[in-house]
């Protein structure tokens, strides 16, 4: 049997994330059956919760994992997002039994914490341990792991793994319900504003509170404090759920940039995009919309193969670069951004890892 666990947090008060969603409906296309993990937190989990809730809640998580580790046996395989939703409790032991019955287990890294979480991160030195730890434990059980891109990879083997059993996902697939349906190709133009969809707090997002004065801006996203004090280029539209918000962007190009400059991607957010695949690259590419996207961006080397977007090093030098772009450049590569947003909306680039996960697992058990 192939299981997928399906994590859920009731008293969690958002959308929950989509690319693990998507992740799920994916597995579940693909015959994965889904193990649910109901988790009703107490306190505000993960934040500020006080050492009662920290206790009562590590417990809880605990004892929702336990049967996982009865329910599979030899030669199933089992299917763990990174990093679990859970993060009080690190189920390594449990994942260690679930080992030893013979299961194989499958690892997709959305997030490499123990990369992202530096010492100059404003978190407790105990939290930045449990979580580097949650990231090696679980690593280490992995049959097989689905990285985001080759500087992922390298950056585990610098850490220690042995990277001959990790897979390059590349990019994350996008999935749009009815996308054909409601979707207008006109929203998106070269003489339009440029997109930015983003958290858009000032700690994670500095750099959208001085965006550059000589080009137009449409910002979407939660966070957003630009209030009196907001640019006339900078016009913010609200925060939406992921499903609509590809139905309500208009622009020119998609920007993917962190951190608190417009001059580099800088901080723990910005040196980030050197190993990840940010997701809104993936929601701007879904849409058909070409992105613009920092030069040394792990991503960057996506958009320059595929030609669906250009790198800058600079906000700065945004508005002369794209003054350098003819309308039928522009063309070519809005066109190769469609190409590729079919690609994200039907689930090329998800599958494609599996499978290859699927069939290394299936040599091993022939061997």
């Amino acid at each position: 049997m192939r299981y997928y666990i399906c994590e859920h947090q009731i008293g969690e008060n958002n959308a929950g994330p989509k690319a693990r969603e998507d992740v799920e409906k994916i597995l579940k296309s693909e015959g994965f059956k889904p193990i649910d993990l109901n988790v009703t937190i107490n306190g505000k989990y993960n934040h500020k919760e006080n050492f009662f809730d920290k206790i009562f809640n590590k417990i809880k998580i605990e004892k929702a994992w336990k049967p996982i580790s009865r329910q599979v046996g030899k030669n199933d395989i089992i299917f763990i997002q990174l990093p679990f939703l859970g993060r009080l409790f690190t189920p390594s032991k449990i994942i260690k039994w679930i080992k030893k019955r013979g299961t194989k287990i499958i690892v997709l890294v959305h997030d490499l914490d123990s990369f992202r979480y530096t010492a100059d991160t404003p978190i407790k030195k105990i939290k930045r341990y449990v979580i580097k730890e949650e990231d090696i434990k679980t690593l280490r059980f992995a049959d097989q792991i689905i990285v985001h891109n080759e500087n992922m990879r390298k950056q585990l083997k610098f850490m220690g793994f042995d990277t001959s059993n990790m897979i390059d996902l590349n990019i994350f697939d996008y999935l749009i319900p009815n996308f054909d349906q409601y979707y207008d190709p006109q929203k998106i133009d070269c003489n339009k504003p440029i997109i930015v969809a983003s958290s858009l707090s000032k700690i994670k997002a500095g750099y959208a509170y001085d965006l550059p004065k000589d080009c137009e801006f449409n910002l979407y996203g939660p966070g957003y404090q630009g209030g009196d004090h907001q640019k006339q280029n900078v016009h913010y539209f609200g925060s939406f759920p992921p499903d609509e918000l590809p139905f309500i962007l208009e622009g020119s190009y998609g920007l993917v940039w962190d951190g608190s400059s417009i001059d580099k991607c800088e901080g723990p957010n910005g040196n980030y995009l050197k190993i990840n695949n940010p997701h809104k690259t993936s929601l701007y590419l879904a849409c058909g919309i070409p992105v613009i996207v920092w030069d040394k961006a792990a991503v960057a080397r996506f958009v320059k193969k595929n030609n669906c977007g250009i790198t800058i090093d600079s906000l700065r030098n945004l508005n002369n670069t794209l003054n350098l772009i003819t309308p039928e450049e522009y063309k070519k590569l809005k066109k190769a951004a469609v190409e590729v947003g079919k690609r994200l909306r039907n689930s090329y680039y998800t599958k494609k890892a599996l499978n290859l996960a699927l069939t290394e697992l299936n040599n091993e058990c022939n061997n």
